[in-house]
C-alpha cells in the first residue's frame, strides 16, 4: 500500500484496515505471459464463485440475527492483545507535518481508538463465527498484529518491525544502518 493512501486516510479519517499480503512482483516474463493469456478474466470469476459460495454456505448455516452477541467471547488476555494492536492502529495513523516556519515536526488528532476497537472486535466476532466458534482463539492474535501492522504507514511499521527484531531496543545508528538512510531522515522518521 502506497505512502499517499496513508496520508489520504490520515485527512479524511480512516474507516479501513488493511491486510498486506507482501506480493511479489512478477517478473517481465511472467508478465508478458499473463498479457498473453485469458487467465485474468478466469481468475476473476473463480474468486467471485468462491467467494459466493462461501457468503451463501455461512449465511445458510448462520441466518442473520441467529446468533446471540452475548454467548461470543473474547477472553481478558487476548482482549488486552487485540487493545495493543487497536493503540498501534490509532497512534501509528496520526499524521505527521513538518511546520515550514520553524522546521519542527508536528503531529496531527491521533484517531479514535474506539472506531478502530469497534472494527478489531467485529473482526474477532468473524473469526469466530467462521471457524463456528464462540471464543476468540490465541491463533487469530497473530492475524490481528499483522493487520495492526498492515493498517499503519509503511515507513513506520517497517520501524516497529525493526524493534521487535531487536527486543525493543532501537537507535538512530540501528535506522541508519538497517533501513539505508541518512541520519536526518532517521530523525525523521
Amino acid at each position: 500500500i502506497k505512502d499517499w493512501v496513508f496520508r489520504l486516510m490520515e485527512q479524511l479519517g480512516s474507516r479501513l484496515l488493511f491486510f498486506d499480503v507482501n506480493q511479489q512482483s512478477p517478473t517481465h516474463q511472467q508478465l508478458k505471459e499473463y498479457i498473453q493469456s485469458k487467465r485474468g478474466k478466469m481468475g476473476v470469476h473463480s474468486c467471485q464463485y468462491l467467494a459466493n459460495m462461501f457468503i451463501a454456505g455461512f449465511f445458510a448455516q448462520h441466518p442473520i440475527n441467529s446468533i446471540d452477541s452475548s454467548t461470543l467471547h473474547i477472553p481478558d488476555e487476548i482482549a488486552e492483545e487485540i487493545a495493543h494492536c487497536d493503540d498501534l492502529i490509532a497512534v501509528g495513523r496520526t499524521p505527521k507535518y513538518t511546520n515550514n516556519q520553524t522546521d519542527d515536526v508536528e503531529y496531527g488528532l491521533t484517531e479514535q481508538p474506539y472506531r478502530v476497537g469497534g472494527l478489531l472486535r467485529d473482526l474477532a466476532f468473524g473469526f469466530m463465527l467462521c471457524r463456528g466458534d464462540t471464543q476468540v482463539s490465541w491463533d487469530d492474535v497473530s492475524e490481528f498484529r499483522h493487520i495492526a501492522l498492515s493498517s499503519i504507514s509503511p515507513k513506520r511499521a517497517e520501524i516497529i518491525r525493526l524493534l521487535i527484531a531487536l527486543r525493543g531496543s532501537i537507535d538512530t545508528g540501528d535506522l541508519i544502518e538497517f533501513l539505508g538512510v541518512s541520519k536526518n531522515t532517521a530523525l525523521a522518521r
